[in-house]
């Protein structure tokens, strides 16, 4: 799986001291895909995480527990400046246009 940061989407996250990025699909019923993603800023990475992260052509991203099969092989994570939001999508589709930059402990 790939994920491409756009320019926008590098520029926004430069400003922030993520050193990777987490993909968190909440995952409907019924076999309907994912309800929504939330895109959460990583300060820290365990030694078992580092392993499952993707390269991409800014900094690694993790996907939630079993989701790869959700989203398609090519994605591109941008940023929207009037709404400041990011928009997660492929060449086929709009995963999510709203999703808010957040961070846990």
């Amino acid at each position: 799986m790939n994920v491409k940061f756009s320019d926008r989407a590098v520029e926004r996250l430069n400003q922030e001291p993520a050193i990777a990025y987490q993909l968190n699909p909440s995952l409907g019923g019924c076999s309907i895909g994912a309800d929504w993603v939330t895109f959460v800023g990583m300060k820290e990475l365990g030694s078992e995480m580092e392993q499952q992260l993707l390269s991409t052509n800014f900094k690694p991203v993790l996907l939630g527990h079993k989701s790869d099969h959700l989203f398609d092989e090519d994605l591109v994570l941008d940023f929207n400046p009037s709404k400041s939001t990011f928009i997660l999508k492929s060449n086929s589709q709009i995963y999510t246009a709203y999703m808010k930059l957040e961070y846990r402990n």
